[in-house]
């Protein structure tokens, strides 16, 4: 139920809890988080360091989510479920892609990623988690082609 490497829940664990969270709420955001240019990382400094980032990051969704639930659903992708309305939940997106942005140590070496997100809301965008998940997935995509396109 526990993701080895970061200590977060883990995939089944998320898909578990957050049935029971959204069989309570009356508004909840279901956001998806991966990280840009990890694999960069990953590939010039190895697997090691790539863990070694991934620690640091959930260390870094973690004090800024709090308790709220959150996982690491693979690789460099992660997920949250937040009992607040969709505004909050974007201002503390906003917070946690400044957070993410700051440099990290690793393996003797200063290393920066992004962070690119999507939120659907419960229930305006469904009600069943797994259409909750697709749209979430969906929305951090396009979040991440956004960025492609206003960098070039």
């Amino acid at each position: 139920m526990r993701d080895p490497l970061t200590q977060l829940s883990n995939r089944r664990a998320f898909l578990e809890e957050a049935k029971i969270v959204l069989a309570r709420a009356s508004i909840a955001c279901l956001v998806y988080l991966d990280l840009d240019g990890f694999k960069r990382i990953n590939d010039r400094l190895g697997h090691e360091s790539g863990d070694e980032l991934l620690v640091e990051v959930a260390q870094r969704y973690r004090s800024l989510l709090g308790d709220y639930l959150l996982a690491r659903v693979g690789g460099d992708e992660f997920v949250a479920l937040l009992e607040l309305p969709e505004t909050e939940v974007e201002n503390l997106m906003h917070d946690l892609e400044h957070q993410i942005a700051q440099p990290a140590f690793v393996n003797g070496q200063t290393v920066s990623v992004g962070l690119s997100w999507g939120v659907a809301v419960f229930p305006n965008d469904g009600t069943q988690l797994e259409s909750l998940m697709r749209v979430a997935d969906a929305n951090m995509y396009a979040f991440k082609s956004t960025r492609v396109e206003q960098s070039r």
